[in-house]
Formats: structure tokens, C-alpha cells, sequence
């Protein structure tokens, strides 16, 4: 039993509508792509995929996520450089396809009206235009979320088609070796197959048994990474562990606003009770892509949050791999909630509402270059600078000097000819050559839990005890220091 009305279209616009699509995301998210400077990760993405494809594989088993991304990266910065706008253009086109693949998901499993509905609350998503400004791996895990998913609603539409068995593979393969948030989109598949009965059949079950085992030897060279890195991130990570306000703000974050983060949580609900009352009359039928698509949003959501109270899973970037299913499911709840007379009209409302809240200048609010400019010139004067704690080298190598941020072998020795120093202790900090400088700056992240004791900066009291000025930068602070006269 379906609820909502249909759009009949035109076979011209089944092209027309996801060019559309497509041409406002890359037009909106380019406006002001670099209008903010490289920070937070981005540094360490970019650095660490200026070197060789073999090095990024081995530096990046100590890190969170498989070197897809970074590899993409690697010969990407050999097409053109390490710009803002340039390293930032590879997650511009990656965040913008999502939306021609949610187009499909939507047009071709459920309705035009909810593929054009949820394509249009993904083309207004702060979020959506917050990840195609951040040079991580983020939008290229949401793109092969949607994408994995789309090609295994064709495969089992098909399951004879064996070309399409083998583009899932490869796409679901694709996504494991971007993030290893991506076990969930195929643990949704997996439920899918199981409990639908359309899935449930030797035709379906099969095949996706013998694509599971393929991907599980296919992913045996990382599989001891990814268990590695789990099990060391437990309790030892900065990400928080989940509580009832951080569901919530994952949705706000998704929603760009409060105001519309609510009105689409009363929309779910809405539908949600509606279904309720619907089966007391009748079973209305779930389709498999319907089934998928409330496995991913909001029970893949829901489990990575429970999760999330034993290990550092529950955090906005990691569950971003729902984003394209939340929208999906947000505009099909609301085609099913209002009668068909108006509910056109409720979904232009809510995409009018999402219009209105977009950020497209989402602002990480950290201000590298005026900051290094000051440390610059004072630099050139004689002075050192102390930089704590030592991760935050490349991110002030990258503003510093392009020359030295591409020393990949020897970033820490460069930095330390032009008199900078990343310490992360004591002993760190007792090794600068301090009576080679007439002054000593001091930026400090105020994550002050990394010397709980003060001892770095004891160190460098004892040998410049004057605190000249000392500037704020939205998370960090620059000290100017000298010594006693």
C-alpha cells in the first residue's frame, strides 16, 4: 500500500533531473570553497598523500581509517598542487555525484518524488557542503554508501545478472578501503538479505554468500588493521563516548539547523505512527529498498550510538555514511504523512526550510594565517617557536612554507631550520638549542590534558620567564615571550 502520490516525468527528465541536481551541488559548494583555510585533519590527509602509494599504505596502518582517499589524494596533488582550492575540488566532486546516486536510489526504489525530495534536503545540507569543503575521506565513504547500496537493489532486482553481482564487489570493496564505517553498510545489506522475502530466496542468497566471502579475502591484507586499531581505541581516544545530547546534535548537524532538525524528527515520528495504525488495517508492504534504507537510517545510526558508550564510534563524521538514507527516508516519510493533495506541498515546504538554513560557509572558526603571519615575523627576527602539542607540526608547516610542509622524510628537521620546534614533552622541549634565539613563541592547543603539569611550558618559562603577549585563536593560544632583563 502506498501513501503518497507519484510524479509522472517525462523520459527527458530523468536525465534533466539529476543534471540538475548535480550542477546546484558542484555550484554550491564551490562558492566559497577556499574561503576558510586548510585545519583541522586536513593537513595530515594532505601531507601524509604527498608521499608514495606504498608509503601511505604503511603510514596509514597506525591511523583510522584504509588509504583509499589518500591515495586518490596522492595523485590528485600530482595534477595540480596542494591549494586549498584545489585539494579541496576532489571532495567537491565526490560530496556532488552522491547526489545523482541518491536521485537513483530514491527515483528508481521508492518514488521520482522522494529521489527528487531527498536529493534536493542533500543539496541544502550545511552538512553536505561542510564535508565537501574538508579534504578527508568523508565524502567519498558517503558516495560509495549510497552507491554500494544502489548496486545491490539492482542485483537482487536481477540476481541472474552476474555484471552487476561484480559491480557490488567492487563497490563495497571500494568503501572498506576508505573507512571501516563501512562494515555497517554491509551489515545492512547482509539484514536485507536475510529478513526480506524477496532476498530471501536461493537466487538472491546465494550469489550474496559468495560475494561476502570474496570481500572478506579481499580485505584479509586490512582485516588485522582494522581489528588492531578497534581494539586500541578503546578508552584511549578523543572522541567522546555517546550520550542522549550527541544523538541529537548528529541530526542537528545533518539538518543545519535546530528548527529543521525538529521539524524532520516530528515528520519521522509523524510517519512512523501513521505505519502504526495502517498495519492494525492492513500489511503495508516493504519493499527491499524500503527495508535497506530504515536498516541504515535510523538502526545503523542507533547501533553505532549504542556502540558508542564502549568504544569511539558515535561521532558526526564517523555515522556520516547515513546521511544520504536519512534524507532518502525523511522525504519518503514525508510523502507518506500528508494526504496526496498537499503532500507536494509539505515536501517543497521542508526543502524551502533546509534552503533557508543552508550554511554555505561553514566556518571551523581556526584562523591559521593570521596566526602564522604574527609568528612569522617574529620569526624573522630572531625568535623560535614552540609548538605543542608535536601533531600540530604539519597544519603550521602547511602555512608556514609549502617548501617545507612537501619534506615528507624530513618535515621535523626542516621545521627546526627555520627555528620551529614540535615537542609533545618535557624532554622534547629541554632539547631546543634555546640560547640561539632572542625570543620564544609558545602556541599551545588548550587541550591542556596533554601536559596536565604544565611541564612543556615550564620549560620554556625558565628560559624566556617574561610573557610578553599572549593571543588568542579560537582553540589555541600564541605566547611571546623573552627573557629577563
Amino acid at each position: 500500500m502506498d501513501w503518497g502520490i507519484e510524479l509522472r516525468l517525462p523520459k527527458w527528465a530523468n536525465l534533466a533531473i539529476p543534471l540538475f541536481l548535480l550542477a546546484l551541488n558542484l555550484a554550491l559548494k564551490w562558492l566559497y570553497l577556499d574561503h576558510f583555510e586548510i585545519a583541522l585533519d586536513e593537513p595530515f590527509t594532505i601531507f601524509h598523500s604527498q608521499k608514495s602509494p606504498a608509503e601511505i599504505i604503511q603510514v596509514l596502518k597506525g591511523y583510522n581509517n584504509p588509504p583509499l582517499f589518500e591515495l586518490l589524494l596522492h595523485f590528485w596533488i600530482k595534477l595540480g598542487g596542494i591549494s586549498p582550492g584545489w585539494v579541496r575540488l576532489l571532495p567537491l566532486f565526490l560530496s556532488s555525484l552522491t547526489v545523482v546516486v541518491i536521485w537513483l536510489l530514491g527515483s528508481r526504489h521508492l518514488s521520482s518524488l522522494t529521489g527528487l525530495g531527498a536529493g534536493l534536503l542533500y543539496s541544502f545540507s550545511s552538512y553536505g557542503v561542510y564535508v565537501a569543503h574538508d579534504t578527508r575521506a568523508y565524502p567519498l565513504m558517503i558516495l560509495l554508501s549510497a552507491l554500494t547500496v544502489l548496486l545491490f537493489l539492482e542485483a537482487v532486482q536481477q540476481p541472474q545478472a552476474k555484471l552487476r553481482w561484480a559491480g557490488l564487489f567492487l563497490s563495497g570493496m571500494l568503501l572498506l578501503y576508505t573507512h571501516y564505517m563501512g562494515f555497517f553498510v554491509m551489515l545492512a545489506l547482509a539484514l536485507t538479505v536475510v529478513l526480506h522475502p524477496q532476498t530471501r530466496k536461493k537466487a538472491v542468497l546465494l550469489p550474496f554468500l559468495v560475494l561476502g566471502l570474496a570481500m572478506v579475502v579481499a580485505y584479509l591484507p586490512q582485516l588485522g588493521i582494522m581489528v588492531e586499531r578497534y581494539g586500541k581505541s578503546v578508552g584511549v581516544h578523543w572522541v567522546k563516548a555517546s550520550s542522549l545530547d550527541g544523538l541529537y546534535e548528529c541530526l542537528r548537524f545533518f539538518s543545519s539547523s535546530p528548527v529543521m532538525a525538529t521539524v524532520t524528527l516530528g515528520v519521522l515520528a509523524g510517519a512512523g505512527i501513521r505505519w502504526i495504525l495502517q498495519r492494525k488495517q492492513a500489511k503495508p508492504g516493504f519493499s527491499p529498498a524500503w527495508l535497506v534504507f530504515l536498516l541504515l537510517f535510523p538502526l545503523m545510526y542507533l547501533l553505532v550510538f549504542l556502540i558508542g558508550f564502549k568504544m569511539p564510534l558515535f561521532y558526526h563524521k564517523y555515522v556520516s555514511f547515513v546521511l544520504p538514507f536519512y534524507f532518502l527516508v525523511v522525504a519518503e516519510a514525508t510523502r507518506k504523512l500528508f494526504p496526496k493533495k498537499i503532500n507536494l506541498a509539505a515536501l517543497g515546504l521542508l526543502v524551502m526550510g533546509m534552503a533557508a538554513s543552508v550554511n554555505l560557509k561553514p566556518d571551523h572558526k581556526l584562523r591559521w594565517k593570521p596566526l602564522m603571519e604574527n609568528a612569522r615575523a617574529e620569526l624573522n627576527q630572531g625568535a623560535c617557536l614552540v609548538v605543542f602539542p608535536v601533531w600540530l607540526d604539519v597544519t603550521v608547516a602547511y602555512h608556514y612554507d609549502p617548501d617545507v610542509f612537501s619534506q615528507t622524510e624530513r618535515l621535523h628537521e626542516a621545521l627546526h631550520e627555520k627555528g620551529i620546534y614540535p615537542v609533545f614533552t618535557k624532554e622534547n622541549a629541554e632539547e631546543i638549542p634555546w640560547n640561539n634565539y632572542t625570543k620564544a613563541l609558545f602556541l599551545k592547543s588548550e587541550w591542556d590534558s596533554y601536559d596536565p603539569n604544565g611541564e612543556v611550558q615550564g620549560v620554556i618559562n625558565s628560559h624566556f620567564p617574561k610573557l610578553q603577549e599572549e593571543q588568542a585563536y579560537h582553540n589555541m593560544r600564541l605566547q611571546f615571550r623573552e627573557r629577563e632583563n
